[in-house]
C-alpha cells in the first residue's frame, strides 16, 4: 500500500472516530428515579459500605425532591447511611462513563393508603380527588400531604431547570421503588391504590416529555421480606397483581432478604444485592447499555439479637373479594349457590387443604387457613360477608402461632345457641368468649408461653352454622412506630416495657413546661402505663416493646394519650380550666409541639394540653429531655433572659442539638 493510500486510510479511520463520538455526544442524557419508604431511603450505615463505593461517583448528579423541590442537580455525598439505588448507581456509572441523572424522594414510614399510618405523616396517595385537594409535601405537613407530588413536582422542576436545557436532552429510563410495608393494616386497598400512584407517576413524566413511551415509564419494585415485622401477604399479592396487569411493571423478589436487628430494614449484604438486581432488570431491559453483574442471594443470618415480632396475620371475611377471585367462584361447578346464604363447597377435604377453586386457584381472602371435613356441604362462602362453618365435623386450622400470640376469631351463630371451640386446649388458654352465645362473639385463645416452639391450633363449630367474620393472629407486643423524623406521641391501651428496645428507642412523659422559655421537660420511663400518652425518641423503626400487666403510675404528666381514632380540637376546658392544645410536628427539621389551629384526628398517638394562662402567646413548644445530673439550675452570669447559650456561653438564636442554658437551666435537645 502507497503512503498516500494509508493517510488516506488513517484519516477516514480518524473521520469515523470523530462521527462516532459526536454520535456518543448526542445521546440524551440518562435519568433514573427512586421513591418509596425507608428501606428506598436506606437504612444501613455507611461503614458497612461495600469497598467499590468508598471512592464516590464521578458522573453521578443527584438530587433529592422530598421536601424540596428547586429543580437543580448537585455533586452526590454519603451520610449516615445508604441504599439500594446508591449500588445501582454505581453499576450505571460504570457503564455509562458520562454524566447521568438520578432524582430521589423517599420517605420511612409512608403509606400509599390514607388511612394506613399517622396523620403527621405525608402519603403516596394517588386517588384522584385526595391528590386534587392536597399540594406536594415539602417539609411542613399542614402545608402539604402528597408525596406522590413531591416527586412528581419535583422532577418537573428538575426538567424546566436543568434536564431540558442539556445540550443532549434527556431519557427518563425508569421508576425503581420500594414500599408497602405501612400498608400493611390497609392491604385490601393495596391493589387499587398502587396501581393508580403507577398510573399517575408515568402520566406527570410522559406530560412534562411528551414521549409517547413515557406513558408506559418501566417501573420496578423490590417485594417486601417475609421475616420483616411489617410483612403483608395481601400487599404482596396486590403488588404481583399490579405487576402482571400493568404493562412495563417489574418485580424483584426479595421474600426472603435478611434483615438488620430492627426486623424492618435490609442489611448491607442485601442492600446490595437488591441494588444489583435493580441495576440487572435496567440492562435486561436495555435501559442501560453495559454488562450485568454478578448478584448471589447472601448468606442468610441467623437469629437476631434483638426483639423479634412475629408478623401480625388478619383475614377479614368482611371484606370485598377481587373481582377475580369472586369470578372464579361464581363460574366454578364445585361451589354451587346453596340457598342463598352463599356458595357451598360440593365435595369431601378428607385432608387439610386451602379453600381454592377446582383448578387449584387458592381464593386469595381465605389464603393461608386450612379446612378438613368428612363429608361435603360443609363450608360456604359469602363473599365479602363471611365464611360459614356448617356442621360439627368441619375443621379449621390456623398454622404456625407462636408462643405468647393470639388468635381472635369473630363468630355468629346462626341460631344463637352453638360456637366455635378449640382442639388444642393442652396448648391454649381462653381469654374470652369460646362458648354458645347468642349474636357475634369475639373468641380469644393465647398460645401458651411455656411452648418452646411454634404450633397449629385447629378449630371446629359444635354443630349448626357458624358464621365466622375474622380471623386475626396477634403478637403479645405492643408495636410503636417510629418515623423518619426520629420522634413520635404514643399510646396504648396495653402496658409495655420498653427497655429491650433501648438500643432504638427511648420513652420519655412530659413532667414541667417552663413558659418563660417554651420549654416542655421530658422524662424518662423504663415502661409504658396503659392509656398513658408519652413522646417515643429513637431512630426510626417499628420495634415490639413486650406487654405487661401493670406499670408503675406516672406521677405527673402533660402528655393526653389518644388511644382510639378521635378528633382534638385546638382548645377544651377541663375541670373548669381553660386549655390550650398542642400536637408534635416537624416543620424546617425540627419536630416540636405546635399550637392546634384546627380540629386534628389522631389515633395511637397523644398531645400535648397546657392551662391557656400559661401557654399564653405560645405558639411552638420544644420538647428536651431531663437526665437527671444533666439539667438543673446554673449560674446565669451575664446571660440575658429568655436568650439560648451554649455550654460554653455562646449565644444562639436557636438550638439544634446538645446542651444549651436558658434562665439559669441546663437543656438537652435530641
Amino acid at each position: 500500500m502507497s503512503i498516500r493510500n494509508k493517510i488516506a486510510k488513517s484519516l477516514a479511520a480518524v473521520a469515523l472516530s470523530a462521527c462516532a463520538v459526536c454520535a456518543t455526544a448526542q445521546e440524551p442524557a440518562s435519568v433514573f428515579i427512586t421513591a418509596g419508604q425507608s428501606n428506598a431511603d436506606g437504612r444501613e450505615y455507611v461503614n458497612k459500605l461495600p469497598y467499590y463505593l468508598k471512592g464516590g461517583y464521578k458522573y453521578l448528579r443527584y438530587t433529592n425532591v422530598t421536601s424540596s423541590g428547586d429543580g437543580t442537580f448537585h455533586e452526590f455525598k454519603f451520610d449516615k447511611r445508604f441504599a439500594f439505588c446508591d449500588i445501582t448507581n454505581y453499576f450505571i456509572e460504570q457503564s455509562l462513563q458520562t454524566e447521568f441523572y438520578a432524582i430521589k424522594c423517599a420517605y420511612g414510614g409512608t403509606a400509599i393508603d390514607t388511612a394506613a399510618t399517622y396523620s403527621h405523616l405525608p402519603v403516596w396517595c394517588a386517588d384522584e380527588g385526595w391528590i386534587g385537594r392536597n399540594n406536594a409535601y415539602r417539609g411542613d405537613i399542614n402545608k402539604g400531604k402528597s408525596l406522590t407530588k413531591s416527586l412528581t413536582e419535583g422532577f418537573a422542576a428538575c426538567a424546566d431547570v436543568t434536564l431540558s436545557k442539556l445540550p443532549q436532552g434527556y431519557d427518563v429510563k425508569a421508576i425503581m421503588w420500594h414500599q408497602g410495608e405501612s400498608d400493611r393494616k390497609q392491604a385490601g386497598h393495596y391493589y387499587k391504590n398502587f396501581k393508580d400512584m403507577i398510573n399517575y407517576m408515568r402520566a406527570a413524566v410522559y406530560a412534562k416529555t411528551g414521549r409517547e413511551k413515557d406513558k408506559t415509564l418501566p417501573f420496578i419494585f423490590g417485594t417486601v421480606p417475609h421475616a420483616s415485622k411489617q410483612y403483608s401477604r395481601g400487599v404482596e399479592e396486590a403488588q404481583l397483581r399490579v405487576a402482571a396487569e400493568l404493562p412495563n411493571v417489574y418485580c424483584i423478589d426479595m421474600s426472603d432478604a435478611g434483615l438488620r436487628s430492627d426486623a424492618l430494614h435490609f442489611d448491607s449484604a442485601w442492600t446490595e444485592y437488591l441494588g444489583k438486581q435493580m441495576y440487572n432488570k435496567l440492562v435486561e431491559l436495555r435501559l442501560v447499555d453495559g454488562d450485568m453483574v454478578e448478584a448471589e442471594k447472601p448468606h442468610k443470618p441467623g437469629a437476631s439479637d434483638t426483639l423479634q415480632v412475629e408478623a401480625e396475620r388478619r383475614w377479614d371475611f368482611t371484606e370485598v373479594w377481587a373481582p377475580e377471585a369472586e369470578e372464579r367462584l361464581k363460574a366454578d361447578k364445585a361451589w354451587p349457590m346453596f340457598q342463598k346464604l352463599g356458595y357451598r363447597y360440593s365435595s369431601a377435604m378428607p385432608e387439610n387443604r386451602e379453600l381454592a377453586a377446582s383448578d387449584g386457584y387458592v381464593f386469595p381472602a381465605t389464603k393461608g387457613l386450612f379446612f378438613k371435613c368428612s363429608t361435603g356441604n360443609r363450608i360456604i362462602v359469602n363473599p365479602g360477608n363471611h365464611i360459614c362453618l356448617y356442621g360439627d365435623n368441619l375443621y379449621l386450622t390456623v398454622p404456625k402461632v407462636s408462643p405468647g400470640q393470639t388468635v381472635t376469631i369473630v363468630t355468629e351463630s346462626a341460631k344463637g345457641e352453638r360456637g366455635i371451640t378449640t382442639d388444642n386446649a393442652d396448648l391454649v388458654e381462653l381469654v374470652r368468649g369460646g362458648g354458645k352465645a347468642t349474636g357475634k362473639v369475639v373468641n380469644e385463645w393465647r398460645v401458651k408461653e411455656s411452648l418452646t416452639g411454634p404450633v397449629d391450633l385447629v378449630f371446629h363449630s359444635d354443630g349448626g352454622a357458624i358464621n365466622v367474620y375474622s380471623i386475626q393472629v396477634a403478637s403479645p407486643y405492643v408495636q410503636i412506630l417510629v418515623g423518619a423524623d426520629g420522634k413520635v406521641t404514643f399510646s396504648s391501651d396495653k402496658a409495655c416495657d420498653v427497655r429491650p428496645c433501648a438500643g432504638m428507642i427511648k420513652a420519655y412523659v412530659a413532667t414541667d413546661y417552663d413558659a418563660s422559655s417554651d420549654v416542655l421537660t421530658l422524662q424518662q420511663v423504663d415502661t409504658i402505663p396503659a392509656n398513658t400518652g408519652v413522646v417515643v425518641i429513637g431512630e426510626e423503626c417499628l420495634v415490639g416493646a413486650p406487654q405487661v400487666k401493670s406499670a408503675p403510675a406516672v406521677a405527673r404528666n402533660l402528655l393526653v394519650p389518644v388511644v382510639g381514632e378521635s378528633a382534638v380540637g385546638p382548645t377544651e376546658t377541663v375541670g373548669g380550666v381553660d386549655c390550650c392544645n398542642y400536637v408534635l410536628q416537624s416543620v424546617g427539621g425540627s419536630v416540636d409541639f405546635h399550637k392546634l389551629k384546627a380540629p386534628i384526628l389522631l389515633s395511637g398517638q397523644a398531645y400535648l394540653r397546657l392551662p391557656a394562662t400559661e401557654a399564653a402567646g405560645a405558639e411552638v413548644v420544644r420538647p428536651v429531655v431531663d437526665t437527671g445530673s444533666g439539667i438543673g439550675l446554673v449560674s446565669a452570669g451575664g446571660m440575658a433572659r429568655g436568650m439560648w447559650y451554649t455550654i460554653d456561653g455562646v449565644a444562639v438564636e436557636r438550638p439544634s442539638r446538645g446542651l444549651y442554658v436558658c434562665d439559669g437551666r441546663k437543656y438537652l435537645f435530641k
